[in-house]
């Protein structure tokens, strides 16, 4: 009410809430704490800033319950207060998002909340109390927070970056969402009111630092400011708060959130000004870093043995070389004697004063690398790092060990270039090797995680990507496409042996190494298009540009049977793809597309993968997957390499209970693959489910499977009809409806002559059936009225006409309604 002419109203309100705040005290500080944040939106008025004084300077003239402005803070809001914001349908729709929406699906249900309740001008008041209920009211189980179910904190991200414009409500939501830090007891309050607000912060760093550091800004303003005397008491809340969620789990350390690169130097220093406790080190060592630097230390020695190795290698090659250059001077003086003593034979003049131009020596071309190598580490860095000392390379692993996994120096980056080099240069295996390559495991580890989203410009993301494709072009990787498990040998070198080590510290090494091997095929695609595509570099075999561009999996096969040996491919794949989905669902989409093209025959049919890549996908998404599957470039259900027989039809059951849009892009992937295969569409996918449909008996159960008849009619529209699709379709019973009778038509508009001849054999076999003389009645009924051509066509034929005309002798009413509907149409 914040018009003039309503100006009266908005006093008289302002009056009643004082009026009852001072009469009946006791009731209204049931509301708990929230009581005083909703008071401060309305301090400016002259009502309400008469009931602050009493408040804060006389709070003994409230009476009733009320003792202090302390003590009501520390009182919990009262639930039912907090949900009376909230409509019960608003309150019912959200609480779905937050318990059965996966990830996945996150974004199509909040278009829909958004939609339906925050677009009104005055919706972004209502952000806050969205906020305090999801914080207080909703405390997730195990099950949920373990599951893929949406979280509050990406709850609570939506509801900040995409319904909130005005500073002042977006305030409002920062109190809301940190409110119950401000008092915040381990032994009373529960862990969950502080995990959605920590975990957001920590979850955001990366993604989006700026998001962190406004909450943290905000947490350390309200400290100092919301209530100066209080100041202690709330920074010791505060901290308590931090201890906690450490303490259970939910964040790994205060340090995790606090990320002076990420943050900035001012913003840091004020929280170590507000919580020194968790940014100053202690002098000891801990046991991990103690343990860090002893691995760093006889790291320094393998280094040093390996440079000592690599320097004779290079004074063996030179020795070559140089033996090498002088028996070609030999034979080259040979040549000139023997050439000179044939001149002398031959009594040739030969001019003295013409000079003599000597033989050149012959030109040393280095071999160029293949076409399709692709180093992210440029041949300038390479250049600047071959000849590098590496004396001081164990204060370089120190210095990366303390430091952020984003802020790796170019010196250092170009350091660990070389030991790449070193690494890659030696073919044989040492002794030193092992310990070597766990110092460089563990300090190569974050940055390897962390980088590949980063822009190409950082050191760290070179470094991270040059290590991929390092590994990716060893020769050790390469294994035939039919070798088993038991016979795939693990790489014999060092690149490989580091990644091995990587995956032991972090297995999100395992789905990063499927995206660095995505990028490469994207990559080598394009180089070669463009190469091939020029007239100067064009190759006459067309052969040449498929093998160019045949960039396969085979390194990530390879690595994942060998180094992942607990599990299956099948299984290793599964578990890095959703590992990507929950921490970068972006390039999850990117690899999709991947793995079921150059791992089809390992994965096609796997129901889990399915499940997951469609319980993900959104219409577009769909669209250029249904692309890429009819040009049969990638193959999700049909796997050449088995029964598909058998294995089809079990998914489809299956997915019978995954969810309406999970079962409508599964069914629009399986059409679009199967109608490469039309010969295997009814026997393979069309009548299992069609004969589990018909068994449900039941029109209420088959609407529930509404999906599966619509992608059913899509593929059996794929097929030439045949008698057995046919007596099947005019025999379902009743309650299919129109179904089988939209499909019929199909079949006689697009394939006249099958489906006559397949009406002519099942109308001289058919015995009485109610069901398909219904059938064949609406069929001609409808050809009748709308004058349908083909259909009058195909039951005028000679065959179908005599058989109709026999069935009508032996008494068939049906048989003589066709007939005159036939007449019927001849007639108009």
């Amino acid at each position: 009410h914040h018009a003039a002419h309503l100006r009266g109203l908005r006093n008289a309100e302002a009056e009643l809430c004082c009026q009852l705040f001072l009469d009946r005290p006791s009731e209204c500080c049931t509301v708990g704490r929230d009581l005083i944040r909703v008071l401060q939106d309305v301090a400016r008025a002259s009502q309400f800033e008469q009931l602050w004084e009493r408040l804060v300077h006389n709070p003994e003239s409230v009476g009733g319950a009320f003792k202090s402005v302390e003590e009501l803070l520390k009182r919990p809001s009262d639930p039912v207060v907090l949900a009376s914001r909230l409509t019960p349908q608003m309150e019912t729709e959200l609480l779905f998002m937050l318990k059965q929406v996966s990830r996945g699906q996150f974004e199509r249900y909040r278009q829909w909340f958004a939609a339906k309740y925050l677009c009104s001008p005055d919706s972004e008041s209502l952000v806050c109390d969205l906020v305090r209920y999801i914080v207080c009211n909703y405390h997730p189980p195990n099950e949920v927070l373990s599951s893929d179910v949406v979280p509050r904190w990406m709850m609570i991200a939506w509801l900040f970056q995409s319904c909130i414009k005005t500073s002042v409500h977006a305030q409002n939501a920062k109190l809301a969402l940190f409110y119950d830090w401000l008092t915040f007891d381990s032994q009373r309050d529960s862990i969950m009111l502080v995990e959605p607000a920590l975990l957001l912060m920590f979850q955001s760093l990366q993604r989006s630092p700026a998001m962190t550091a406004t909450l943290l800004e905000f947490l350390c303003l309200i400290v100092e400011e919301y209530s100066p005397p209080l100041k202690e008491t709330l920074r010791a809340n505060v901290a308590s708060a931090f201890s906690a969620s450490v303490t259970k789990g939910v964040v790994p350390s205060v340090r995790s959130v606090v990320n002076q690169t990420r943050l900035g130097l001012p913003l840091t220093t004020l929280f170590a000004d507000l919580f020194p406790e968790f940014i100053v080190k202690t002098r000891g060592l801990t046991t991990q870093e103690a343990k860090m630097r002893s691995q760093i230390k006889a790291a320094t020695s393998a280094i040093s043995a390996l440079e000592n190795a690599q320097r004779l290698h290079e004074e063996i090659a030179n020795s070559k070389d140089s033996d090498d250059e002088e028996e070609q001077e030999e034979r080259e003086r040979a040549e000139m004697i023997e050439r000179f003593e044939r001149r002398e034979q031959s009594r040739v003049n030969v001019d003295p004063a013409k000079p003599r131009r000597p033989k050149s020596p012959p030109l040393r071309v280095s071999q160029a690398p293949p076409d399709g190598a692709y180093d992210p580490l440029s041949s300038d860095i390479e250049a600047r790092t071959s000849a590098g000392p590496l004396a001081d390379f164990g204060d370089v692993l120190q210095r990366l060990a303390d430091a952020d996994p984003n802020s790796l120096p170019d010196s250092n980056a170009l350091q660990l270039a070389h030991v790449l080099n070193l690494l890659c240069s030696l073919p044989a295996a040492r002794a030193t090797d092992a310990t070597l390559l766990q110092a460089l495991a563990a300090v190569l580890c974050p940055y390897v995680v962390f980088s590949l989203d980063s822009p190409e410009n950082v050191p760290a993301t070179r470094l991270a990507r040059s290590l991929f494709h390092r590994a990716m072009q060893r020769d050790g990787w390469q294994t035939p496409h039919n070798a088993n498990a038991s016979e795939v040998v693990p790489p014999d070198n060092r690149i490989s042996l580091l990644l091995h080590h990587l995956y032991n510290l972090d297995p999100k090494i395992g789905y990063n190494f499927l995206l660095a091997l995505a990028e490469q095929a994207d990559t080598a695609a394009t180089l070669h298009r463009n190469y091939h595509r020029s007239a100067s570099t064009a190759s006459d075999d067309p052969a040449d540009l498929l093998q160019d561009m045949n960039v396969d999996a085979q390194p990530y096969l390879v690595f994942a049977v060998t180094f992942q040996k607990e599990a299956s491919l099948a299984e290793c794949v599964r578990r890095d793809m959703e590992m990507c989905r929950k921490e970068r669902f972006g390039s999850f989409i990117r690899i999709i597309e991947f793995v079921f093209s150059k791992l089809r025959w390992q994965v096609a049919g796997d129901l889990v993968l399915l499940q997951m890549v469609v319980s993900c996908l959104d219409a577009v998404q769909t669209q250029r997957l249904c692309e890429r599957v009819n040009l049969g470039e990638v193959q999700f259900v049909v796997n050449k390499s088995r029964d598909f027989a058998k294995e089809v039809p079990p998914i489809l059951m299956e997915s019978l209970g995954w969810e309406s849009f999970e079962q409508i892009f599964l069914w629009k992937i399986v059409v679009c693959e199967f109608s490469n295969l039309p010969e295997h569409i009814w026997a393979v996918a069309a009548k299992p489910v069609l004969a589990h449909l018909t068994s449900l008996r039941d029109e209420a159960l088959l609407r529930q499977q509404s999906e599966a008849l619509m992608g059913l009619h899509d593929l059996l529209c794929h097929i030439v009809p045949t008698n057995e699709c046919l007596a099947a379709l005019l025999q379902l019973p009743p309650f299919f409806g129109l179904f089988p009778l939209q499909v019929i038509v199909h079949w006689i508009r697009w394939h006249p002559r099958e489906a006559s001849a397949s009406f002519a054999a099942f109308l001289s076999q058919m015995q009485s059936s109610d069901t398909a003389w219904r059938l064949l009645e609406l069929l001609a009924e409808h050809a009748a009225r709308q004058n349908l051509a083909p259909i009058i066509e195909c039951l005028r034929q000679p065959a179908i006409h005599d058989s109709l005309t026999r069935h009508a002798k032996h008494g068939v009413e049906s048989a003589n309604f066709i007939l005159l509907c036939i007449k019927a149409a001849n007639t108009a």
